[in-house]
């Protein structure tokens, strides 16, 4: 395959070398040469007044002398092109045509419809037939059309930073398999996963080497749900909500349409639908927001209050305190003291709302909020009757892993030494680990290391191989979606640059000479997809292939409140007072894995309007007494480690938190990635990924103009005293 990459011409642009505006174009040298030759002095002024018709007939004159050229001085001799006019029987030659596949994001499978027009996907949209997507798509399901083109993507597999083959890679790989023995050395580091074909190369690896270890982390993942569900129910749950059945919600920190929410598509149409005025009959969901970060769901609430993450704390013991007649919480709340106010009476009568609906109100808390907290909420929705109504509870075949505590482990076993050989398969740990993780330095203490992914980034040169990673437009495979469902991943195309899959890597180091569409067939039929020919060929068609976790009525465990109820009290005691900093996925770049997409750059952050930057998000009424405005740097200061970040504010906030977006100052040479934004990681630890109290935040010296669009300045920001919206 050719490469895309001109071997002439000027180099392509490196991060901020690519104009961010309009009026960054404007103040580059060539561009004013090029304007001046074009447009030369008084020019515009031809348009206008007497000269306007003087000018229409110098430019028809050019027209008509154009136009004699283009017939006397032809470069070459007329020739007709024939087009071609018989086509495959699957193909009508200037028609487009879709496949159904699925795309997994954050071991999320989101059924989709790719359209292709003469064999090149172009465009993605939802699969109406997947009950994960209901025929919608999120941006970063639109964008993967530009990954896939994207001309920075790995190209091959590399040894040591020198290019190399899979067929090199293979016959080390075999060798390695051989020398592992059971596998005492051997540790893979996966992003999430449910994909039925890796799921079944795991287990034949497992079989290969007992001794090994599977380990996964992402570095948005939701850990502190799993914790909840185990803590409510014990067993391996999964949350599914169902808003569209919801009269009343009531949020707790929770953006259930951000980037970092794995069904954000399902819980939009699902709160769409109830928000639709058709007639005087609807009933629209009523909403209740409390929050630290004004989020997209935050500012769709009919009443919303700004609270320190840490006191929602104190706002779940409140609220599980009124409905479940519990002295310890309610006791905790009182303590808290922040309890008094607007916030109480938007408490009260979210409360009664929920009582008022029983079996149709939901209450949810976000990720970053703690598995108490989440405990807390399962409670409050069983007490309620919303279980099985607004929330189901279905059954996983095997626990989650807790991504946090699963990296912490590794680490320790590299520490060790007990680690000879160590798969990394997607996501990009060197870069986004938390700050007290030295991935890069561990990764070096390994004698053999293996990186897969889509491009040669961060992780990569870190590792002693790299295998280049096929697109999901061009690979066999499979995905679950959050309800379990299984959809057939079809190419089509073939690699652009002879990429291979998970599967086909773990089915080399089980000893199994399989290609990544026998495993996907293998898997299907395993599933329970059926045995037939036809059976594969109708879910490539519907782009489903059941599998649906079945739903359960888990009974919820009283008897674990007293205890959580201390375990939340000593939480957020050592979170009061002080700044605390809150770490937030990009909302269109999520944790950085879309860094190097430029348009996902050019999508606006949808309440601060900032493109092409992260930025310390802080209420004016922060900004006012730190003395900074938007573009200032500011300090952010936590334990022994800091980042220098520029200021944006957004009224809504609360007033001693800061958001900090992650995926932003990545080391990947990317020719939209590099240098764009701040890495916020190093302040980031395996015990606060989500939330760190205890910040120290001061202005600093520099500034960065910031590109935001008019209608965040639009915004009167210093009316805003508080961190309130009116």
């Amino acid at each position: 395959m050719p490469s895309l990459t001109p071997t002439n011409g000027p180099a392509a642009p490196r991060g901020r070398a690519a104009f961010r505006s309009l009026d960054q174009l404007t103040e580059t040298v060539e561009f004013r040469e090029w304007m001046h030759r074009e447009f030369p002095s008084g020019a515009s002024e031809m348009l206008d007044g007497p000269d306007r018709r003087q000018f229409l007939r110098i430019m028809g004159a050019s027209f008509a002398l154009a136009g004699m050229g283009l017939a006397g001085c032809r470069r070459w001799p007329t020739e007709e092109i024939v087009p071609a006019t018989l086509g495959t029987p699957e193909r009508i030659p200037g028609v487009p045509v879709e496949y159904a596949s699925v795309l997994e994001i954050g071991g999320v499978g989101t059924g989709v419809l790719v359209k292709s027009y003469e064999g090149r996907p172009i465009k993605i949209e939802g699969n109406p037939s997947h009950p994960g997507s209901l025929g919608a798509t999120d941006h970063f399901t639109q964008a993967a059309v530009l990954d896939f083109y994207d001309p920075d993507r790995s190209r091959g597999v590399t040894r040591g930073g020198e290019a190399s083959s899979w067929a090199a890679f293979v016959a080390w790989a075999r060798t390695r398999a051989e020398e592992l023995g059971d596998g005492g050395g051997l540790r893979v580091l996966s992003e999430a996963t449910m994909s039925p074909s890796v799921m079944l190369m795991k287990q034949r690896l497992a079989r290969r080497f007992p001794k090994a270890v599977w380990h996964e982390y992402e570095s948005l993942n939701n850990d502190s749900l799993v914790g909840g569900l185990s803590l409510a129910f014990g067993g391996a749950w999964r949350r599914e909500l169902r808003l569209a059945r919801a009269d009343v919600m009531v949020v707790l920190d929770a953006d259930l349409f951000g980037a970092g929410e794995p069904d954000r598509v399902s819980n939009i149409a699902g709160f769409a639908a109830r928000r639709r005025y058709r007639s005087s009959k609807d009933t629209p969901t009523r909403l209740y927001a409390f929050e630290a970060d004004l989020t997209t769901i935050g500012a769709k609430a009919d009443e919303r209050v700004a609270v320190r993450s840490n006191d929602i704390a104190a706002v779940a013991a409140y609220i599980a305190g009124k409905v479940l007649g519990d002295g310890d919480a309610a006791a905790l709340a009182g303590e808290s003291g922040v309890i008094t106010g607007r916030l109480q009476a938007v408490l009260d009568a979210a409360i009664a709302d929920l009582r008022a609906h029983r079996g149709h109100g939901v209450l949810v808390a976000g990720s970053q909020q703690s598995a108490e907290v989440q405990y807390l909420v399962h409670l409050v929705n069983d007490a309620l009757g919303n279980a099985g109504q607004t929330v189901l509870y279905r059954e996983l075949p095997e626990a989650p892993i807790a991504h946090g505590r699963s990296l912490g482990e590794l680490a320790a076993a590299i520490d060790a030494g007990s680690v000879d050989t160590l798969l990394v398969f997607g996501g990009n740990p060197v870069y986004d680990a938390p700050g007290d993780v030295d991935m890069a330095g561990l990764l070096g203490r390994v004698p053999n290391t293996v990186h897969m992914g889509l491009y040669a980034d961060e992780t990569a040169a870190a590792c002693s191989w790299h295998v280049n990673r096929a697109h999901a437009l061009e690979s066999w495979g499979d995905a679950r979606g959050c309800d379990g469902t299984i959809s057939i991943q079809q190419p089509l195309v073939e690699p652009l640059f002879g990429g291979r899959t998970v599967a086909e890597v773990l089915a080399v180091f089980a000893g199994i000479d399989f290609d990544a569409m026998s495993i996907a067939k293998l898997a299907f039929v395993e599933t329970g997809g059926g045995s037939e020919e036809s059976d594969w060929r109708t879910a490539l068609h519907e782009g489903v292939a059941g599998g649906v976790f079945p739903v359960g009525s888990p009974t919820a465990r009283r008897g674990n409140l007293a205890s959580a109820i201390s375990d939340l009290r000593a939480e957020w005691e050592a979170g009061r007072g002080a700044w605390e900093v809150l770490f937030a996925a990009h909302p269109s770049i999520g944790d950085g894995r879309w860094a190097n997409n430029g348009w996902l750059q050019e999508v606006p952050d949808p309440l601060t309007k900032l493109t092409w930057d992260n930025a310390a998000v802080i209420s004016p009424k922060a900004a006012r007494e730190l003395g900074v405005t938007d573009g200032d740097h500011v300090t952010v200061r936590v334990g022994g480690s800091s980042v220098e970040i520029p200021v944006v504010r957004l009224p809504g906030v609360a007033d001693t938190s800061i958001v900090l977006h992650l995926g932003f100052g990545r080391g990947f040479a990317g020719r939209i990635a590099e240098d764009a934004g701040v890495d916020v990681s190093p302040v980031r630890s395996v015990a606060g990924m989500a939330r760190r109290g205890g910040a120290e935040v001061a202005k600093a010296g520099g500034r960065t103009p910031l590109a935001m669009t008019q209608d965040h300045h639009s915004i009167d920001v210093d009316s805003f005293a508080g961190g309130m919206l009116p």
